[in-house]
């Protein structure tokens, strides 16, 4: 399978990612809700009176944690797609090389 300079480009980091079985997005998401969540409830309980204005920021903060390890997520998926695509294209291409030489 031949792939224009601008395909390689964008598939050649999916192909050389290292893929793992473990589910290491899920730490980053609980960590992000509990960390939005603690500062909902400090916020909402009015544990710290003068910390209102510092919450949103540590709720924002836990977002983002969300965030990224659900796109880390997504990129993961992606590239196992990808790969295994990648792999029986190789094994056909080596079929078809093998069947024209034998």
């Amino acid at each position: 399978m031949e792939l224009s300079p601008e395909e390689r480009k964008l598939v050649q980091p999916y192909l050389d990612m290292k893929i793992r079985e473990g589910k290491g997005w899920v730490v980053g998401f609980l960590v992000g809700l509990v960390v939005s969540g603690g500062a909902f409830v400090v916020w909402v309980a009015d544990l710290w009176p003068k910390g209102g204005p510092y919450m949103l920021l540590v709720v924002l903060a836990g977002a983002v944690l969300i965030e990224q390890s659900l796109d880390h997520r997504d990129q993961v998926r992606m590239a196992r797609i990808l790969q295994k695509y990648h792999d029986v294209v190789k094994r056909y291409e080596q079929a078809e090389e093998y069947e024209e030489s034998g």
